[in-house]
């Protein structure tokens, strides 16, 4: 559903102050790897912050993002993240052409660590999300533009183990991306590409 509002950056701020901490608070736990029940099952965490290289209707996109997550028995792991386009591309077609991009949201993250006692394994994992696209104008007259979407991002990653509580990875990811009804000359398919996932994870 598309609405016009008075360009402002607060979505943006909200986001970045969300990532900040989720990855600060998740940081801080996953030194603390405490023991729970009689079965022995561990339970921790991890922060972490990365970056996705994509494209959005044919144009290269870079995301940024974090979050964290709690991790169960060593290997499976639910948490929150945030994410949101770190380049500002420029509308290049419809009503709002030459109008800035901005794209955030945040959401749900599951997934699975393999081999988690290996310096280098794989990591299976998805995210859900809610947010939003908005535009605004560089001159007048303002164009201010805001569409609610939906999105789902399987990620398939390798890690690399560099200290005990210190890993960086590598892998690629698919989003697929709901919403896009009322932005002219956009359609959910310019939204839906695989891309490059890049991370540094702390626990």
């Amino acid at each position: 559903m598309m609405k016009v509002l008075k360009h402002n950056n607060i979505n943006k701020r909200s986001l970045i102050i969300t990532i900040t901490l989720l990855f600060i608070f998740t940081s801080v736990q996953a030194q603390n790897n405490k023991r729970i029940a009689s079965d022995d099952v561990s339970v921790s965490g991890f922060g972490v912050i990365y970056t996705n290289i994509s494209q959005i209707g044919g144009k290269k996109a870079n995301y940024i993002g974090g979050g964290g997550a709690i991790l169960v028995k060593n290997r499976i792991f639910i948490g929150a993240f945030g994410s949101g386009l770190l380049s500002q591309p420029t509308v290049n077609t419809g009503v709002y052409v030459n109008n800035t991009m901005e794209l955030s949201y945040m959401g749900l993250w599951l997934g699975h660590i393999f081999l988690r006692n290996k310096r280098i394994r794989p990591i299976l994992s998805a995210k859900a999300a809610i947010g939003g696209i908005s535009l605004f104008a560089n001159t007048l007259p303002v164009y201010d533009f805001y569409d609610n979407i939906s999105t789902f991002i399987p990620i398939l990653e390798i890690e690399y183990q560099l200290t005990k509580y210190i890993s960086i990875s590598i892998g690629g990811q698919y989003s697929y991306l709901i919403g896009v009804d009322d932005l002219d000359g956009y359609t959910n398919e310019d939204f839906q590409n695989a891309g490059i996932y890049i991370s540094f994870k702390v626990g």
